[in-house]
C-alpha cells in the first residue's frame, strides 16, 4: 500500500477525513489536531510504519506534505 494511503488511513482513525488532508495543511492550525489527538496520531503512525518517531520530528506545525515525505524517506531506508 502506498505511503499516502497508509497516512490517510491513520488520519481517519483519529477522525480526520481524507478530504481535509491538503499537502499544505498544518496539523494544529489547518486540521485542528489537539494535543491528545497528536499523541494518538504519532502512536498510530509509529505502529503503521513500524518506526520510532524521534521527539520533535513531527509536531503541530508539521504539514501533511512533510509527514508524507518523512514516511516516504523512512520506507526507503528500511
Amino acid at each position: 500500500m502506498p505511503v499516502e494511503e497508509k497516512i490517510e488511513r491513520v488520519f481517519g482513525e483519529i477522525g480526520i477525513d481524507k478530504s481535509e488532508l491538503r499537502p499544505e495543511a498544518e496539523l494544529k492550525a489547518g486540521l485542528g489536531i489537539d494535543s491528545t489527538e497528536m499523541v494518538e496520531l504519532l502512536v498510530a503512525l509509529e505502529k503503521e510504519f513500524s518506526v520510532k518517531i524521534p521527539d520533535g520530528a513531527i509536531n503541530g506545525g508539521s504539514t501533511v506534505r512533510e509527514i508524507i515525505k518523512y514516511f516516504s524517506n523512512a520506507a526507503a531506508r528500511s
